[in-house]
């Protein structure tokens, strides 16, 4: 047979087979580990998309842009208008609680149970303190099982009270309440969280009366009304007036970061993190380094939320122009602070809240919009975190009027609903809203998406793509070795999965990725 060889033929003949025209080695050697697909582009094309093959044979990039299969359920709350509304959601029992102030009543809370379809089943109202208050927060003790409710009252002085709630009835039982802090607050000037470390909520406050910032523990005893909240050591570490105030706990290196405006540096946004020294309430919270700076503007309605899977503490707030703007934190274990890409949000928010998905896994923010002409109309957004860097989707108005003083907002898990108080100026009534939404229109899929474009290309030209199932470089990737990374509805890449994405791969270096299949 003319293609056949003797075994003892020497090397340059076996690497010749009849007809070729290069040595074997050679061809085997240059073949491309990224084959190629040319197609029409159907819409223009950047360098770097992601793309999915479409029903007549062209081309695109994947896109996603717009709010579908959204739900917003709307409950009553309370009758007679409610203000600086908070709530919480017990994990626990699975109940939602909501805290907010009334004219000439004072605080009042009560308790409920969220259906599927976003609807509350609502216990008895009950009254948390009387007279005239503000600044009402809530905090989930998670080792208790009990709920927190803070306050400024009539006198602006902070105080709290534990309430614990029982599922059978979803009644609410108040335990003692406290002063922690005798001296006059400010606007804003009330926040919480909870230290999963050390197991006891902490709150922080703004002394106006001695311009500075105040942070302690909150740690609860006994049971029932016999429930007990004593004080810990106050340390915040800020000798200067502060406003705006937001604080989140780093569960990755179990340090408090707080995040402010401070009015005695022309209200620029800066933030802090400490960690607790010593045992129990006489413990404190130890700030050995300065401030950070975020944004050297004068800036307001600061938020902060704590991201589980890129082990960062996202900030929000608003610059000198009224533009929103985001950015991760990260507290290293010496307190010092690093800060990540800033984000340019640019919508107009006042009351920012924000809280974490933890099915879908991306931080929620809710806000009062009043872009581009909107009148304090309820807003929300959702934000990604991929290394230091943050993605947000489009705007969600889900309440096209007046949405009004949300101080906490909460997050039920069992149905997925993020669950914020407002104010409604039209019944007069203290309403509650269930939000759901999905970003689900977009091109992609795991059978349509076919690989990346290495080049831009223009709207109706031949364009060639690196096929998927290979080994991808691209000059615009920024990836970590080893992490698997997936492509969000948006054509971003991610490493957070969800419902919205498809696997992309395993990243072999900072711009190439080994690609899976379909």
């Amino acid at each position: 047979m003319s293609n056949s060889r003797n075994i003892a033929d020497s090397a340059p003949v076996i690497n010749f087979l009849d007809g070729a025209t290069s040595n074997i080695q050679d061809q085997i050697n240059n073949i491309n580990p990224a084959p190629t697909f040319t197609a029409t582009a159907s819409g223009a094309i950047a360098n770097g998309d992601k793309i999915v093959i479409n029903t007549d044979g062209t081309i695109s990039a994947v896109t996603g842009a717009s709010v579908q299969n959204s739900l917003t359920t709307t409950n009553y709350m309370t009758g007679n208008g409610s203000l600086d509304n908070a709530v919480g959601y017990d994990t626990t029992n699975d109940r939602v609680i909501v805290a907010y102030s009334r004219d000439g009543v004072g605080v009042q809370a009560r308790a409920g149970t969220v259906a599927t379809d976003g609807t509350v089943s609502w216990g008895t109202e009950v009254t948390v303190e009387s007279g005239n208050s503000s600044e009402v927060v809530i905090a989930f003790d998670e080792a208790q099982s009990k709920f927190v409710i803070a306050f400024r009252d009539s006198n602006n002085y902070g105080k709290a009270r534990p309430a614990i709630v029982d599922p059978s009835n979803n009644s609410i039982t108040l335990g003692t309440g406290i002063v922690f802090n005798s001296i006059t607050h400010g606007t804003d000037g009330i926040q919480m969280t909870y230290d999963s470390d050390q197991n006891h909520i902490v709150v922080m406050s703004n002394n106006t009366a001695q311009s500075r910032g105040e942070l302690r523990s909150l740690i609860l005893s006994g049971s029932g009304v016999n429930t007990a909240i004593t004080v810990g050591v106050n340390n915040a570490g800020i000798s200067a007036n502060i406003n705006y105030i937001s604080i989140a706990y780093d569960r990755d290196t179990s340090q408090i970061v707080i995040f402010y405006s401070n009015v005695g540096a022309s209200s620029q946004a800066r933030a802090k993190a400490g960690s607790f020294s010593g045992t129990g309430a006489n413990g404190y919270y130890n700030f050995t380094q300065g401030e950070t700076t975020l944004d050297s503007s004068s800036t307001s309605q600061q938020a902060l939320c704590y991201d589980p899977i890129s082990k960062q503490v996202v900030a929000f707030w608003i610059n000198g122009s009224n533009l929103s703007q985001a950015r991760c934190i990260k507290a290293a274990s010496t307190n010092v602070i690093s800060l990540g890409t800033q984000l340019a949000i640019n919508d107009y928010m006042l009351k920012t809240r924000a809280v974490y998905n933890s099915v879908k896994q991306y931080i929620v923010l809710v806000w009062k919009d009043y872009t581009g002409g909107n009148s304090a109309f309820g807003a929300l957004r959702t934000f990604n975190v991929t290394g230091t860097t943050i993605t947000a989707t489009p705007t969600y108005i889900f309440q096209s009027s007046t949405w009004d003083d949300a101080n906490t907002i909460g997050y039920d898990p069992d149905n997925n609903y993020t669950l914020a108080g407002s104010y409604n100026p039209v019944s007069g009534n203290g309403d509650l809203a269930a939000l759901k939404v999905a970003f689900t229109d977009t091109n992609l899929s795991n059978t349509r998406w076919i690989g990346v474009s290495n080049a831009a290309y223009a709207n109706g030209v031949s364009a060639e793509i690196k096929t998927r199932g290979s080994i991808i470089t691209n000059s615009t990737f920024s990836l970590s070795a080893g992490t698997a990374y997936l492509i969000n509805f948006d054509g971003t890449i991610t490493t957070t999965a969800s419902d919205l994405t498809v696997p992309m791969g395993t990243a072999l270096n900072s711009t190439t990725v080994f690609t899976k299949g379909v």
